[in-house]
């Protein structure tokens, strides 16, 4: 079920959350995923939480991406890389920001040393994503930080006493060749379901140039991917930059990655007299910044025009669903709007002085004609 047939079934986009209609695994990234554990080392996981356990955590896909972006921002925080793994340091910066570090805060308890899960749970969290389990990949190699260098007798103790950073990417990357794989280890599937069950490694050179079920280039799979692999051979620090970014300093490196946003960021501003400010950032809306085959024909308006079009769209699909959005997810302040209460324009980046003014509504109409 996509957009497209809800628009075919009922031209009213504000009637389609009573349709009964289903997208399967769209809720992917909603999915709980359900951790237990002991300082002990055991760890066990499942549909259901296991019992018995004095660590328990329920956790989703999109909580291992938010965790990172926290840690992410913790590190490039920090004047000295000795505060990159500093538990006071830490926890003096999360008490200033808001930040999502329940995944954090296991591996924490679980390995017994703050410390410890400061310097592995980036790199550790990148790495688990190079599987089509990403939560399930993250028990596993938790289990290997554990046994490797929290376990009585272990000999690791070398590696630990070196300075930050240490080769963590490339230790994660050994241990995901040793992972229990259903499909063996080098090869992989010719396609990926949201609902993929089965447990095996994504290469990401293999799956890189990957497209969308319209055929149109995959957001993050397409050509700034390409060259990122390719100029990360010969630009020192940018092969590790989304692991240990907070060590890297490389101009180049930093330059290359900052070129590498978003071509799209939606900012809400908050004033106190509710009047907020929101406005779009990047080239997603002044010509086309995929260097897709399927939109380099259009021009800049055009472009600009497609992009106002999806997030039109998008955001009304996942409103209907009720996935990929958190609950305060709204970018428009028009308490008065006749639309505000009913939040499909939650995606939608150009909000206007007055909601009478707003393009959502007619943008929704036109396509919704269109179909």
């Amino acid at each position: 079920m996509g957009a497209r047939q809800l628009a075919k079934m009922e031209p009213d986009w504000r009637r389609w959350p009573y349709l009964g209609a289903m997208v399967r695994g769209f809720d992917r990234l909603d999915m709980p995923f359900h951790l237990a554990g002991e300082p002990s080392g055991k760890l066990a996981f499942g549909a259901q939480c296991p019992p018995g356990f004095e660590l328990n955590l329920s956790f989703t896909a999109k909580d291992m991406l938010e965790c990172a972006a926290s840690i992410f921002d913790f590190q490039n925080s920090c004047r000295t890389t000795a505060e990159m793994s500093d538990p006071q340091s830490f926890s003096r910066w999360r008490k200033r920001n808001p930040a999502y570090l329940q995944i954090h805060d296991f591996l924490r308890d679980f390995l017994r040393s703050e410390r410890l899960a400061l310097r592995t749970v980036l790199p550790l969290i990148n790495a688990a994503f190079c599987t089509s389990i990403p939560e399930r990949a993250l028990t596993e190699l938790a289990g290997r930080v554990w046994g490797n260098f929290v376990a009585p007798g272990n000999k690791e103790g070398t590696f630990l006493g070196q300075p930050e950073p240490c080769r963590w990417p490339e230790l994660f990357r050994r241990w995901l060749q040793e992972l229990p794989y259903d499909i063996p280890f080098g090869t992989t599937a010719d396609s990926i379901s949201p609902e993929e069950a089965r447990f095996f490694h994504m290469d990401p050179e293999i799956w890189l140039g990957g497209t969308l079920g319209s055929g149109v280039q995959h957001p993050f799979l397409g050509p700034l991917a390409h060259e990122w692999l390719r100029r990360a051979k010969d630009v020192p620090g940018l092969e590790f930059y989304l692991d240990l970014p907070g060590y890297v300093t490389n101009d180049d490196a930093h330059s290359f990655a900052f070129a590498a946003e978003p071509q799209l960021r939606v900012v809400r501003v908050f004033f106190e007299d509710g009047f907020d400010k929101v406005f779009a950032v990047g080239d997603g809306l002044v010509g086309p910044a995929f260097k897709d085959p399927e939109l380099s024909h259009l021009s800049a308006s055009e472009f600009r025009g497609f992009i106002l079009e999806t997030m039109a769209v998008y955001g009304a699909f996942r409103r209907t669903f009720g996935a990929h959005m958190a609950e305060a997810a709204q970018t428009c302040h028009h308490v008065a709007c006749p639309h505000y209460d009913d939040n499909f324009c939650n995606a939608y980046p150009l909000i206007p002085a007055s909601f009478q003014q707003c393009g959502f509504p007619g943008r929704m109409q036109e396509w919704i004609a269109s179909q």
